[in-house]
């Protein structure tokens, strides 16, 4: 599975122009340093003679060449050695050179032995995230907007739907507060209009906001782009993209699971996501209108046990809050 030019043109725009702050940052450190400790610049100025001397002693074809140059080696060591000894002494300066790159490993080229360093396929994915998510409403929904007002204090079967709601509210922002890679699962099952949609938006909503690759999307429409995907006449790096930003982002959410035309491929695909994110221990977020027993029927007694066995369930209770909201 590849990613789409369109997504990895973006990452590459943004990867610039990081790599273009940090260079002006460090520039500008420079200039401040060489204020502060001329002599610093100095050596360095001698250090970019380096090059010219070497070609001037091989020009020169003398005999002990070697020599010359193992002469020229361990001056410049030593006016690096005296450049780091200033430096260090400086409390302005002293982290300058830790701090010269954004991701050290790659020294801001994007790649190490020729394949894509770790910091360059986070932008990719962040980009793919936020296509993904361009539809979706996660600038409406927070849990700031969330009332517990439609939920009834009467009780049902000796328990109330207000209470049950609360915890499962505070569950929701511990959830997102608390957030890392290695948060669990979490099925949200309940009927139409108790407030999944918007209680899983507010989580992916913060969880962005932190800085994690979420992302939103309907079954309904999701699976659909991926059957379309896998079966388009191109073959290329858009095949499968979507399938591979839903296996790989930190946290995966999947609205009202069961609207979707459930087919032999849908149901293969809602087996590979929820068993490869598993295998990977990334997390993952479902909220579904479907019984236990009608996600069994859908999708099969093994995707029905790993949700039992791995998922946190959520039982959502009350009347459809949207028909109390459109009587106010």
């Amino acid at each position: 599975m590849g990613y789409s030019k369109e997504a990895v043109h973006e990452a590459k725009k943004k990867f610039d122009t990081r790599k273009s702050e940090w260079e002006r940052k460090y520039e500008g450190r420079k200039a401040a340093l060489y204020t502060v400790l001329p002599e610093v610049k100095e050596i360095d100025e001698e250090l970019a003679k380096t090059g010219s001397k070497a070609a001037g002693i091989f020009l020169a074809r003398k005999g002990g060449f070697e020599s010359e140059i193992k002469k020229l080696k361990a001056e410049n060591e030593k006016l690096i050695a005296k450049k780091t000894e200033l430096i260090s002494s400086n409390k302005l300066f002293c982290n300058m050179e830790k701090e010269r790159y954004y991701c050290d490993k790659c020294k801001d080229s994007g790649y190490i032995d020729n394949k894509r360093c770790e910091c360059y396929e986070k932008l990719i994915k962040a980009q793919m995230c936020e296509r993904l998510n361009s539809a979706s409403a996660l600038k409406l929904s927070g849990f700031e907007n969330f009332s517990l007002e439609y939920y009834s204090d009467e009780l049902k079967n000796g328990v109330s739907p207000k209470r049950v709601m609360a915890g499962i509210f505070e569950q929701c922002k511990k959830y997102a507060k608390e957030f890392s890679l290695n948060s669990g699962n979490i099925l949200m099952q309940g009927n139409t209009g108790l407030g999944k949609t918007h209680l899983s938006l507010s989580i992916a909503k913060e969880v962005i906001e932190k800085g994690y690759g979420a992302v939103y999307c309907s079954a309904h429409n999701i699976f659909d782009t991926i059957e379309k995907e896998r079966f388009s006449a191109s073959s290329g790096s858009e095949r499968d993209e979507t399938l591979r930003a839903l296996l790989e982002c930190d946290l995966l959410v999947i609205d009202d699971l069961g609207a979707e035309f459930t087919t032999q491929f849908v149901a293969a695909a809602v087996n590979n996501i929820i068993n490869t994110r598993m295998l990977t221990g990334l997390p993952t977020i479902i909220s579904t209108n479907l019984s236990l027993k009608e996600i069994e029927k859908n999708y099969g007694a093994r995707i029905l046990s790993r949700i039992i066995g791995e998922y946190k369930i959520m039982s959502f209770m009350g009347s459809d809050i949207r028909w109390k909201k459109a009587k106010n």
